[in-house]
């Protein structure tokens, strides 16, 4: 297995896209202080898994991300690819390439791909356990590592035979899997204080068990018993309902023919009404009928006067007596026959009304 190719992007002082190839053998980055020579190694260590930005040379992750220049602007994000070939098999993928990716935005957030498949940062680092090229391991020796190497503690070198023995990966195991049954001891002790906590509470909350039965059989029987009531509330009611439909019909029928009759009655007084008006204007014309004839009985009567005084004058000829008889007779008549119109007419009004 070896190192292929880089890719860069918006790294650090890489703001353009820089593609670096690895041939067969020793490859050898040249330049003098401050051309980016410790960017390409902090690029190769960022992306096996590096998390601290002071081993990066910055203060917070973001620095990583080309800041601009007097001529260039910043860039938003940076991303890194190491291509590595893995027919060796090396790496436990099934692929003869494998690429991982590293991908990062101004705001924090981070992306991490295995052969272009989004990944977790934990599973690089897995990936990349006990074959030599992760972020701790001295496939990596920076300036004045060396030094340090020699001066630290037993027990310090002793993590580096470790590494390079292969064992690494083991012991890193093995620590997982301590933490993991520390973990579990602490679960298992807390399941025993619960349990502890829970048997005492048995008695409680069996009592609590036989009250919330008695309630569920006590509702239960209530529960049908409001139902059966409610049938038969139903029942009453129907049987309400269709005799006060009956009866509701029976009154239709009865205010129908009431309506009948009161548009009888109404036709019946209209008619009333037309004669009634009618009798008033005979009974206003036999009125004036009868006035009339009071006032010519009036005039009679002073002409009968008249002829009276007419008949006691002596001096009178016989003749002139005799027209005065005459003219009493034909008076008298007159009167009869007056009369006699007035009590037809008055019969006649009596039987209109």
């Amino acid at each position: 297995m070896h190192l292929e190719k880089i890719e860069m992007t918006g790294f650090k002082s890489f703001a353009d896209k820089t593609v670096i190839e690895f041939d067969q053998g020793v490859t050898a980055v040249v330049g003098p202080n401050g051309s980016g020579k410790s960017n390409l190694s902090e690029a190769v260590r960022w992306v096996l898994g590096e998390q601290s930005a002071k081993n990066l040379r910055g203060k917070k992750m973001d620095d990583i991300v080309f800041a601009g220049s007097e001529s260039r602007k910043p860039v938003n994000i940076a991303e890194v690819t190491l291509l590595f070939n893995n027919e060796d098999q090396t790496l436990p993928i099934d692929f003869s390439q494998v690429s991982i990716t590293r991908r990062m935005n101004r705001n924090g957030e981070s992306n991490c791909f295995i052969n272009k498949k989004p990944c977790r940062l934990k599973d690089i680092t897995d990936l990349l356990m006990d074959s030599g090229i992760g972020k701790d391991s001295f496939s990596m020796i920076s300036q004045g590592k060396v030094e340090q190497i020699f001066q630290n503690k037993p027990e310090e070198r002793r993590s580096i035979f470790e590494d390079a023995a292969g064992i690494a990966k083991y012991k890193s195991r093995k620590i997982s899997a301590e933490r993991k049954l520390e973990r579990t001891e602490e679960h298992l002790n807390r399941v025993e204080d619960i349990l502890h906590e829970i048997t005492s509470q048995l008695t409680p909350l069996e009592v609590q068990r036989n009250t919330a039965l008695q309630y569920q059989n006590k509702k239960k029987e209530l529960s049908d018993i409001e139902i059966a009531l409610i049938a038969v509330e139903i029942e009453t009611v129907s049987e309400q309902w269709q005799l006060s439909k009956k009866e509701l019909i029976q009154y239709q029928e009865r205010t129908k023919k009431l309506e009948t009759d009161q548009s009888e009655a109404q036709n019946y007084l209209s008619i009333l009404k037309h004669k009634e008006a009618k009798i008033n204007d005979d009974i206003d014309l036999l009125q004036e009928e009868h006035v009339q004839v009071i006032q010519k009985l009036e005039q009679l009567e002073g002409q009968k006067n008249i002829l009276e005084q007419k008949a006691d004058f002596s001096t009178k000829s016989k003749k002139q007596q005799k027209e005065i008889i005459q003219d009493k007779v034909k008076l008298i008549e007159e009167q009869e026959l007056n009369a006699t119109t007035l009590s037809s007419k008055s019969k006649e009004f009596t039987l209109k009304k």
